[in-house]
């Protein structure tokens, strides 16, 4: 059970399916896709069932319900690739989530390094000047999201207690986050740094470090396969050099949600149908990068209001273990964050598992109170 727990992560939180789709062919992604499912199944099928995990399963059945008859226009035209969706989605968060309640702190800060080292690899092996532009994304395609994961390993690093080897995955997930040159992963890096200082403050020495390591990232510039805008904008504030503004806002997320305000605006309780803030619809070519947007904009207040219980529910429960366990506030932060400037909450598998990870590990913390309360009565 453990080799196929730990196959099936690989897949899922290394985002093996779409690295293949992308570096070798859509025949063997294609292959790999479904092995990944049945895995997942067959997992599920040979564990001991525990609760499911309703928050999930309630909003992806009103979301796909709702978005899908309230306009059909931009559902696929192939009816079986929207079936195939549903039904991987529910798969990932029913039999997932058992898989994860038997999954560990450290088993999943493993995998969330081995994803992280990926961009390494993909400057050193798959590096291609044409498409990256000097960022770099590792197996996860997409230099923001492979900012995510070094993000949450990075989290996840203060729930190791051997502190030469908490400091050593910092380091790697801030090199490797660096790499991506994600505006995102730098503000949210700093966000945690400033929170972990209230865990110790020890941990305020990472925020030099950081430091020191984007001035290293600044000075060797050059060495770096291509040369990167972003790198030039941090050189250049940090030299106290002009630096224009329109090139800082270049691609600004704000921009991008506004695009669909008036849609928002104008099917606020039902929203506007499945798929029509995802970037294929004439509202606009371009996604709306937000999740929270996606959700409200094509299924409407209702669907909404119920996602922003769950994880407003996640932040309250995280803090009250915030003691014991800094590491799951740090992720929800991390997770709440990055689905503001992402919009594919449901088909992409290292959200769900982390999201979903953290709610089973808030789980086990109740059941452990609550038996310690049992015994001390």
């Amino acid at each position: 059970m453990k080799i196929l727990k730990y196959i099936i992560l690989s897949l899922f939180i290394l985002n093996i399916p779409t690295a293949v789709l992308t570096y070798q062919s859509a025949g063997i992604a294609s292959l790999i896709s479904y092995l990944s499912f049945i895995l997942l199944i067959a997992y599920y099928i040979l564990s001991n069932k525990t609760k499911l995990n309703l928050w999930m399963i309630v909003i992806g059945l009103l979301f796909f319900s709702i978005s899908s008859i309230v306009n059909d226009k931009y559902i696929p035209e192939e009816t079986k690739d929207f079936i195939m969706f549903i039904i991987k989605y529910f798969i990932t968060v029913i039999c997932g989530y058992e898989l994860l309640k038997n999954t560990t702190t450290r088993e999943i800060t493993l995998f969330l390094c081995l994803g992280a080292l990926t961009i390494l690899m993909q400057i050193l092996l798959f590096n291609n000047p044409l498409i990256d532009y000097g960022r770099y994304s590792g197996f996860y395609l997409n230099p923001n999201v492979a900012g995510f994961i070094c993000l949450v390993g990075y989290g996840m690093s203060f729930a190791n207690q051997n502190k030469n080897f908490r400091l050593f995955l910092q380091i790697v997930f801030t090199i490797m986050g660096l790499l991506t040159f994600s505006r995102t992963f730098i503000l949210l890096w700093l966000l945690t740094n400033l929170i972990s200082i209230k865990i110790d403050i020890k941990n305020s020495r990472v925020l030099l470090y950081g430091f020191g390591l984007l001035t290293a990232f600044v000075i060797f510039g050059e060495f770096l396969p291509v040369k990167n805008p972003r790198l030039d904008q941090m050189s250049a504030i940090l030299k106290g050099e002009k630096v224009k503004t329109t090139e800082i806002n270049e691609d600004s997320r704000t921009e991008t949600w506004s695009l669909y305000y008036d849609a928002l605006l104008d099917h606020p309780i039902l929203g506007n149908g499945y798929n029509s803030f995802s970037g294929e619809s004439s509202i606009s070519s371009v996604g709306v990068h937000n999740s929270f947007l996606k959700i409200w904009g094509e299924a409407g207040i209702f669907v909404f209001i119920l996602f922003i219980i769950m994880y407003l529910l996640m932040i309250k429960q995280s803090l009250q273990l915030f003691e014991e366990s800094p590491h799951l506030f740090l992720i929800v932060i991390a997770v709440i964050l990055f689905l503001t400037t992402n919009h594919n909450f449901f088909d992409n598998g290292y959200i769900l598992f982390i999201s979903m990870w953290i709610q089973a590990e808030i789980s086990k913390h109740k059941i452990e109170e609550q038996s310690t309360e049992i015994i001390s009565e």
